[in-house]
């Protein structure tokens, strides 16, 4: 499917489907108390194919995910406390008017699907859920259990890589992380810290997890405060340049490692490529308080992307560095994506977009549930928005692509969307 999949769509879609923060903190996502009990129990046990058998999911197109509520049912106020069911939807656009619905699973209390934003992931061309039990947790691909583990866990990486999926989970105890590859442990650690989550944009739509020269590659550190870089099933210990005080971002981009961090005596960020120091003080010439910083490719080059505050008035602004300066900034808070567009967020909300050369300006307020709800591809920008009111009156999710606005006619947000080609 070409990226003008949206070219023939109306402005104004509905989908026959059944009634039914992360990144941006005026989405409220309140967990669920209520768990289905499992009877079988087990570590790293695969189960077999529950009775609604497999569907299948085309290999191209957009694809949407989202979580959607019964009509009429105000789910950012919640009064039902958690307790009301909805479902987890994959949809794909067709050539023209409409989306289809491809997936419709039964989601939220005694069902083994979660209805919250976090906890499924459109990957590799498969949608994958995570859900909490009294025992444990149950993984899903398509609606089919592949996994029951005895420990309760949450995904904090998830990668596709060449026809592999490789699955990063944290025990819900803090204490301890799992490599999974296609379901089978790869490695586990008792102790450590992971660096990276799914439901940071910083870390883009794999999370903790990120591809390097055709690895699988995330980095940890040891109850010493020892930074480890694990590259397919290799380990090896990285040690930090001297005067390093804060870690904002590592990464290891063609095989070097690559970090944004504080020195001692400096609160300027410092970007280090290998053992090669490049200090940006320079580039911030009004005084401002810095904020977080992270690593991104930009372009065939390394840059990284951070929030600063002005000291006379607190405005908040986010800036675009290479290693010697600093490119662009603007006010807000802004994802850049690796050709040097980007998406603009100002108090939660949506305002502006660019796709290359081209700027546009959103004026309907929407947000961005997830990460995973920024798509880039050579032919077009897309955002899966979620309107911020409350009830009837904040109306419909919608997709936008570069300009076009989609509604999708359900009760709920939209969680991710990807271009499968």
């Amino acid at each position: 499917m070409k990226t003008s999949v949206l070219a023939g769509l109306g402005a104004l879609v509905f989908l026959s489907v059944a009634a039914c923060e992360r990144m941006d903190p005026d989405i409220h996502i309140r967990r669920s108390d209520t768990f289905p009990r499992e009877g079988r129990q087990g570590r790293d046990n695969a189960a077999g194919r529950d009775s609604a058998g497999a569907v299948a999911i085309p290999p191209d197109g957009l694809f949407v995910t989202a979580v959607s509520y019964p009509e009429g049912y105000d789910w950012r106020r919640d009064t039902a406390h958690g307790s009301v069911r909805g479902r987890v939807l994959l949809l794909r656009a067709r050539e023209k008017a409409a989306f289809d619905t491809i997936l419709s699973l039964e989601a939220g209390p005694g069902k083994a699907v979660s209805l919250d934003p976090d906890r499924h992931h459109f990957a590799g061309g498969h949608l994958y859920t995570e859900c909490l039990t009294e025992s444990g947790t149950v993984y899903r691909r398509d609606g089919q259990t592949v996994l029951r583990v005895s420990d309760r866990e949450y995904v904090r990486g998830i990668l596709s890589l060449e026809g592999d999926l490789y699955v990063l989970s944290q025990r819900l105890s803090g204490e301890g992380f799992l490599l999974r590859k296609n379901w089978k442990p790869l490695l586990s650690y008792d102790e450590g810290r992971l660096h990276g989550s799914l439901g940071d944009a910083a870390f883009g739509r794999s999370g903790a997890l990120f591809e390097d020269d055709g690895q699988a590659c995330f980095f940890y550190q040891d109850p010493n405060g020892g930074w480890h870089l694990v590259r397919g099933k290799e380990e090896r210990a990285v040690a930090l340049p001297k005067r390093v005080a804060n870690v904002y971002d590592i990464r290891c981009l063609d095989g070097t490692v690559c970090l944004v961090c504080r020195t001692t005596g400096q609160h300027a960020p410092v970007l280090y490529v290998g053992s090669k120091k490049y200090d940006l003080a320079a580039t911030i010439t009004t005084p401002s308080q810095p904020g977080s910083f992270s690593l991104f490719r930009d372009g065939d080059d390394v840059g990284f992307r951070g929030t600063f505050r002005l000291d006379w008035n607190q405005a908040l602004y986010t800036g675009r560095w290479t290693r010697s300066r600093l490119v662009e900034s603007l006010p807000g808070t802004c994802f850049w994506l690796e050709d040097g567009s980007y998406v603009l967020k100002q108090d939660g909300k949506v305002v502006a977009a660019r796709h290359g050369t081209v700027e546009y300006a959103l004026t309907d307020g929407g947000s961005l549930t997830m990460p995973q709800c920024i798509c880039l591809s050579p032919g077009a920008l897309y955002l899966a928005l979620t309107p911020t009111g409350s009830g009837s009156a904040a109306g419909r999710p919608w997709l936008w692509a570069d300009g076009m606005r989609t509604e999708i006619g359900l009760n709920g947000c939209l969680t991710s969307v990807t271009l499968l080609e």
